[in-house]
């Protein structure tokens, strides 16, 4: 099996097809407009707001992402939409990012597209202490079909299909929890290795979506799996480049949920993710 690394040599050019903002760039547009404008107002009715339908707020935008992600209809049904309007306010955060902006073009839509699929089956209220357990798994599942199927991005078989269905079938469970098994992780490596030689870029999608609670962040809100042990694992799935894009996922996606919080909280939350990402760094530094 094939030790899956990105490239830290040279910066890769993007192809066009791939562009996030040829499909969505007007949801970005819609989310700076809406958030500029009405973030004020949203402060001082947040707890009536909390009582409705979010997706109304968003109508024209959901609908460019249905015409391409028709699973985003479904998706915006749970939890009154809350699930949609995470996603928008991590775009807004994650825009507004110094290190986001620091990145290339290439690095920053790959970011752009894990954050847009990072929650596509999440299924409303969370089972376990606030977090839904298994989303990550199920989310990479249904984003490979996404490139595959509606993009176009990959050329996989019926079989080929069949085989990640297989893979799937036992990640959501281990000991007899629902949870992310982390023991399918190796096979999913091996699959996509073989069957999408030459796709890193979908690849490292797939495995920021996977893994997005798969590591460390915050006390507060502690991941119910986590790859173990941590040390050994980490060095086969990331590399010094992607684990830095990583971390920016990761900070923006716990930040969007404080959008009108605290500053405080939202400095604390952001040092946490950042503290347990560089612990990562030192695992890869001390097998390089």
């Amino acid at each position: 099996m094939v030790d899956h690394k990105f490239s830290e040599k040279t910066e890769p050019t993007i192809d066009e097809r791939y562009d996030f903002y040829k499909y969505f760039g007007e949801v970005i547009s819609h989310v700076f407009q809406y958030f500029r404008h009405e973030i004020k107002w949203y402060q001082k009715n947040r707890l009536w707001m909390a009582k409705m339908d979010l997706p109304q707020f968003f109508e024209k935008t959901n609908e460019i992402i249905e015409k391409y992600i028709p699973v985003w209809k479904t998706l915006k049904t749970y939890s009154h939409g809350r699930i949609c309007f995470h996603v928008y306010k991590m775009f807004y955060v994650l825009l507004k990012d110094p290190d986001y902006q620091e990145l290339n073009k290439h690095d920053k839509n790959i970011l752009l597209w894990a954050t847009l699929l990072h929650d596509i089956c999440k299924r409303g209220t969370p089972v376990v202490n606030g977090k839904d357990p298994v989303h990550p798994f199920k989310s990479a599942w249904a984003t490979l079909y996404i490139f595959n199927d509606t993009f176009k991005f990959c050329n996989l078989t019926e079989q080929d299909l069949k085989e990640w269905d297989s893979i799937f079938e036992d990640a959501y469970t281990y000991n007899g929890k629902e949870i992310q098994n982390h023991h399918v992780v190796p096979r999913v490596k091996e699959f996509l290795d073989k069957k999408l030689p030459g796709k890193e870029w979908e690849i490292e999608v797939i495995w920021y979506v996977m893994l997005h609670q798969s590591v460390p962040t915050l006390r507060d809100h502690p991941h119910q799996s986590l790859l173990e042990p941590l040390e050994s694992e980490v060095k086969k799935y990331f590399s010094k480049r992607t684990l830095k894009i990583f971390g920016i996922l990761l900070r923006n996606d716990s930040l969007s949920y404080l959008i009108y919080g605290p500053k405080d909280k939202r400095k604390q939350y952001g040092k946490e993710i950042d503290e347990n990402v560089e612990k990562i760094k030192k695992y890869l530094e001390e097998n390089e």
